[in-house]
């Protein structure tokens, strides 16, 4: 399987970079880095559980691109983001806040930008509007490797003693491979030929359920209480980067 997903993988860069290749004009390289906040999904059976909006320094990459023209262009290359998140549970005056990493993963993009000329002498700089449309290989690495914690603690209140017990799994096992499209909108800012600045706020969203967290508590020993967290991929990104035109 593993062999299977390699050779996909390889094809499809392949793909990207002929695609890319038969782009006219010159060839393109840089690195981008971001803070990524992942779109999770809440099954809440209890009326306990609330997700945390969170970001976190975890997406990077290296892009190759080759343009049309001065306005459009084809980019692919090698993209490692890192899913995380917080939760918190709520129940019978106890608040447990926890913080949970899911699978990394690899995605291969192959992207469609478009530049909108905004100012052309800007600080003795090229100014540009940038629209982004992808699509993205993605590669589960941590595909049936389920990762498990545990944690308790006891506290007392108004002479009532609250035992809490937590244990969560973490299933990455859905997929090994999965889709992701891509929006996204920013600014490009050239200095002269060789070299330009950007910054973007994207969009991905996938169409498969990647992985699941499931959540089971127990409060003084009563019944097991159980939550559920499930992702298909999909995320909001904040990057920027700088290229290097060949």
């Amino acid at each position: 399987m593993t062999k299977n997903i390699s050779t996909r993988a390889s094809v499809f860069i392949f793909l990207a970079l002929c695609i890319t290749a038969k782009a006219q004009s010159r060839l393109s390289v840089g690195i981008e880095a971001g803070s990524t906040s992942p779109i999770y999904h809440a099954t809440d059976f209890n009326n306990t559980l609330s997700l945390e909006k969170t970001s976190q320094f975890s997406f990077f990459g290296i892009v190759v691109s080759r343009a049309f023209n001065q306005f459009h262009s084809l980019e692919t290359g090698i993209l490692i983001n890192s899913f995380h998140g917080d939760y918190e549970i709520t129940d019978s005056s106890l608040v447990s806040f926890t913080t949970t990493n899911g699978p990394t993963v690899y995605q291969i993009p192959l992207r469609l930008n478009t530049n909108f000329p905004i100012f052309k002498q800007f600080f003795k700089s090229k100014l540009f509007l940038k629209s982004v449309l992808g699509y993205h290989f993605g590669i589960n690495t941590s595909y049936e490797k389920p990762d498990l914690y545990q944690s308790g603690f006891s506290i007392t209140r108004q002479g009532t003693t609250l035992t809490y017990d937590e244990e969560a799994k973490s299933n990455y096992g859905f997929r090994r491979t999965f889709n992701l499209f891509e929006l996204g909108l920013g600014l490009e800012l050239f200095f002269g030929d060789k070299v330009s600045l950007f910054g973007h706020y994207n969009y991905l969203f996938g169409t498969d359920q990647l992985f699941e967290i499931d959540i089971a508590y127990q409060i003084n020993g009563g019944d097991i209480k159980r939550e559920q967290i499930s992702s298909n991929g999909s995320y909001r990104l904040f990057k920027f980067g700088v290229k290097y035109h060949l």
